[in-house]
């Protein structure tokens, strides 16, 4: 966009699904948090689920609430476009593939549109409805935002002008009083994998089976599937075997900046076929923490996890998984200096002020735009 008068306010509108409930929810609301308190910006929030344990008692921000229900595609876009006409925004920014549909047939064009469109790795099949907002976002939006490259890569999109890959952050505000222990409670290790269980993007039961192998030699290792979903009571069972013997599911940990701190590894395993991260969250977590991470060598990943530094990227050879786990649980110092080279990529390469100057320069255009501290 083109403003070079900076004396008033930006006005920024966000239009996303909720303000509560996964990760890029959650940057979404540390991005408009740390915007509002270092720039000069004007921000509203449109969402259409009535969430928003994320973002409580702001005013800096204001929400606006739409009503969306099922078969009401046309009425949303209506209820959008209402409030952009009152807003007169400046720039809109939507968050992940359905909003910025919603988004891409509402929007005026004297707004600047910035659609953050890729947050992970997979098809999008015709006729599918990430079919279609892949289309007509391309087609209405200034800039695309993907936190990989992976994706950018994925969708043959390294050629197209508006494409643009920003990494995801973390804010180090969240650990503020949930410091690393310096020697556990016990020598247990603890190894956490933080998952939602709905989806075909979590291989859970390759976490089970790994589980069901080390804990038939390891008397002192504990295997944590944390989260929710419909398919939890199925994981459960399939881990029936073990489960209270080593392997727990305790559901979804909402403080999880003081849980971890108390865990060893962090695990994020991907299945062969499906749908991979882009920037986790969740791995993020585990390296500002200062774990290390055995992952999947899949979607943007390996951007986030340097292999044999700050934990291991894995494929699918359950020996190679099977080798580099036991090697972490009995090597308590390689555990310590690959949990500190995680903490230290973070605290350097993923933080706020780094990917907000990215949103600032690349994504809204906005050159020399001065910092209020």
């Amino acid at each position: 966009m083109n403003k070079n008068n900076y004396h008033n306010p930006i006005r920024l509108t966000i239009i996303i699904s909720s303000l509560d409930g996964g990760g890029a929810e959650r940057q979404c609301v540390h991005f408009m948090k740390y915007l509002s308190s270092h720039y000069a910006f004007d921000i509203h929030a449109i969402i259409y689920k009535n969430e928003t344990d994320y973002l409580r008692d702001d005013k800096n921000i204001t929400i606006h609430k739409i009503e969306r229900k099922p078969g009401e595609f046309f009425i949303s876009i209506g209820q959008i476009r209402k409030i952009l006409r009152e807003i007169k925004p400046d720039i809109v920014h939507s968050y992940m593939p359905f909003p910025s549909l919603l988004a891409s047939l509402a929007v005026s064009r004297r707004s600047w549109f910035v659609a953050d469109f890729y947050r992970s790795v997979h098809a999008m099949p015709f006729p599918s409805r990430e079919w279609l907002a892949q289309k007509i976002v391309h087609r209405f939006a200034d800039v695309i935002v993907s936190n990989n490259y992976a994706a950018i890569r994925f969708h043959k999109k390294e050629k197209s002008s508006k494409v643009i890959c920003i990494h995801n952050s973390f804010d180090p505000g969240r650990l503020r009083s949930a410091e690393r222990p310096t020697e556990a409670m016990d020598d247990t290790i603890r190894i956490i994998f933080l998952s939602r269980m709905d989806g075909p993007k979590k291989d859970i039961p390759r976490f089970t089976d790994l589980a069901r192998k080390v804990l038939a030699i390891r008397e002192n290792v504990t295997f944590i599937c944390a989260g929710d979903g419909k398919k939890r009571q199925e994981y459960m069972d399939q881990a029936e075997d073990i489960l209270g013997r080593g392997m727990e599911f305790p559901g979804t940990i909402r403080d999880v900046e003081s849980f971890l701190p108390q865990c060893d590894i962090g695990f994020l395993l991907n299945f062969p076929m499906g749908t991979y991260d882009g920037i986790s969250n969740s791995i993020m977590e585990y390296m500002a923490c200062g774990l290390p991470v055995i992952a999947s060598d899949r979607g943007g990943t390996p951007e986030l996890v340097v292999d044999g530094e700050t934990g291991y990227l894995v494929g699918d050879n359950d020996d190679d998984l099977f080798e580099k786990t036991i090697r972490l649980i009995d090597q308590t110092q390689l555990r310590r200096q690959m949990g500190l080279n995680g903490k230290t990529r973070i605290e350097t390469e993923f933080t706020m002020p780094k990917m907000t100057k990215n949103y600032l320069r690349r994504a809204y255009r906005l050159n020399n735009l001065p910092n209020r501290g």
